[in-house]
Order: structure tokens, then sequence, then C-alpha cells
């Protein structure tokens, strides 16, 4: 961990192999400790989220073909006579 002063008091510890940060302050004679955990930031979440839109597109679209086949199945089923809704 590195310890970086940033003001009067208030300290920055980074641990970059376990993604965290912790901030250290003095309240009152005592250290506070808030830990964080960092996140990288890329724009790369953006084009993962148009894939799952999408896959999920693809599969309504499966989903309302084998809906509309099995419908016409039931409906000359229905005109033979074999099968009453």
């Amino acid at each position: 961990m590195a310890n970086v002063p940033v003001g009067a008091g208030i300290s920055v510890a980074l641990c970059m192999p376990e993604n965290v940060m912790f901030i250290k302050t003095m309240q009152n004679g005592n250290p506070l400790f808030y830990p964080y955990k960092i996140m990288p930031f890329s724009n790369e979440s953006e084009p993962n989220e148009n894939k799952k839109e999408d896959v999920s597109n693809a599969q309504i679209s499966e989903c309302i073909q084998r809906i509309e086949k099995l419908e016409a199945a039931l409906k000359s089923k229905k005109k033979e006579g074999e099968f009453n809704i």
C-alpha cells in the first residue's frame, strides 16, 4: 500500500492488487478509516448492454415464431376435426 498525504489530517492508502482505497482521517485524535472499492472506468459496458439487448430480441423473435407455428398446427388440427378448442 502507498500512503499519500492529501491534506491536514487526511491520508489516502491505495491497494491496487485488491482494488481498494482507504481514506484515513483524524477526528478528536482518533484515526478513522473509510474503505472504498475501486472499479475501473471504461466505456466497454455500453456495447455489452447492446449485445444483451440483441440476444433478448433474438430470443423474443424465436419465441414468436415458435408460437406462430404452434397456432398454425392447432388451426390445421381444428379444421381436420381432430382437435376442438
